[in-house]
């Protein structure tokens, strides 16, 4: 991933003043003589480079084989020794891999069709000798061991560049917000039906879904069909990590709440990026835009902004093991 960084120089003038440009200039000093030599002119001093965040880690054997298509999992145990891929293709990979689970197939460019329909099971482990430093460097260290590894075996090369494209801005609908803001620590109400039915309350990861802090979870309507369930919310990363993945363009945060809420959402999952994970649950159910409208007073309205777009360069398919 190539990060563009903008310098900003602070350039800082002396300014004179009207008296000071009516003297006359004041005479050179003398020369340096051997009893007063020179001051040596400043020696650049090179910048120290950047600590590697992997520290040198690379995995000490891969396997990369075929699958059949199924639920895609990715296991990243912070006290394990690597990473196992089940049942996914490269975008799914790809989308855990740069923590963007909300990039859409319209925000990459040059990518063949195999890259969403070919799927893989991945078994990638550090040397025992690495396993210590690899427990050591986190998740996101571990992600970026795994790039490297796909920079190998995928030969993949990538960068991300942002353009002006249509987006949606969610913003409060003029009817006004059909939501509360949730008090601190305040756990979703779902929980009781959590209890009652033991059918809700797991995260989408299959843990137990916490009672306190940000979670989202999946529960059954009473139509028999999925409604999502958001705990300690931010609207800001609903909009972009959520709402992006179900409507037709990545969706901006422009309602100006900075608080955080606890509320559900039922909708029709017969579109968006997720549509052939999720199928076709809730025909009768009203778009996502509606169901936005309707249940939470918030609203997509059309607009064009920067959308950043993941330009794969080059890519084949993975080597033998």
């Amino acid at each position: 991933m190539l990060v563009h960084a903008h310098l900003n120089f602070a350039l800082v003038f002396a300014l004179a003043t009207p008296f000071a440009l009516a003297q006359t200039a004041a005479p050179a000093p003398p020369a340096p003589t051997a009893a007063a030599p020179a001051t040596p002119p400043a020696v650049a001093t090179a910048a120290t480079p950047a600590a590697d965040p992997t520290l040198g880690i690379t995995f000490d054997t891969v396997s990369i084989r075929p699958t059949v298509p199924g639920p895609s999992h990715i296991t990243n145990p912070l006290d394990g020794d690597g990473i196992t891929v089940e049942n996914s293709t490269l975008f799914e990979i790809v989308r855990w891999n740069f923590n963007k689970t909300s990039l859409r197939q319209d925000q990459l460019q040059g990518v063949p069709d195999w890259f969403y329909t070919d799927n893989y099971e991945i078994h990638a482990k550090v040397a025992d000798s690495d396993v210590a430093a690899w427990q050591k460097i986190g998740e996101g260290g571990h992600r970026l061991v795994f790039r490297k590894m796909l920079a190998d075996r995928f030969k993949a090369v990538w960068h991300f560049a942002d353009i002006d494209s249509p987006i949606y801005n969610l913003v409060i609908d003029k009817r006004g917000l059909k939501i509360e803001e949730a008090k601190p620590g305040e756990a979703s109400s779902f929980f009781k039906t959590a209890a009652k039915t033991g059918s809700c309350g797991l995260n989408l990861d299959g843990t137990v879904m916490s009672q306190t802090g940000a979670a989202l979870t999946v529960c059954p309507a009473p139509d028999g069909y999925p409604m999502y369930v958001f705990q300690q919310q931010h609207l800001s990363s609903f909009a972009k990590g959520f709402v992006s993945r179900f409507a037709e363009r990545p969706v901006v945060d422009k309602t100006g709440l900075t608080g955080v809420y606890n509320f559900s959402l039922e909708f029709a999952f017969d579109q968006g990026v997720d549509a052939a994970a999720t199928g076709d649950f809730g025909p009768s159910r009203p778009s996502i835009s509606t169901a936005l409208q309707e249940q939470l007073g918030l609203k997509l309205e059309p607009a064009r902004g920067p959308v950043e777009m993941m330009v794969v360069d080059h890519i084949e398919r993975p080597s033998e093991n």
